[in-house]
């Protein structure tokens, strides 16, 4: 079982990008506010064990998250 932790921060460009990542880390996904897919990470060796349809679903899963959450303002704008 992975829970899904959400962070943001500000790129370079000051854009901000939302992360959803598992947790125990396996898998994370960051997404512009446009939705735009920019990053996704993966360690194959703590996701092997979920076969391909868990791994489909754990991804889903993430991306949902990030995508869903894009527009909240989990960063301080101070």
């Amino acid at each position: 079982m992975h829970s899904i932790t959400l962070s943001q921060f500000k790129d370079d460009d000051d854009e901000v990008i939302t992360t959803a990542a598992t947790d125990p880390p396996a898998m994370s996904v960051s997404v512009r506010t446009t939705g735009e897919i920019v990053d996704v990470d993966a360690q194959p060796e703590r996701l092997k064990s979920l076969g391909a349809d868990g791994l489909g679903e754990l991804f889903t899963a993430c991306a949902q998250s990030a995508f869903a959450h894009r527009y909240d303002p989990l960063q301080d704008d101070r």
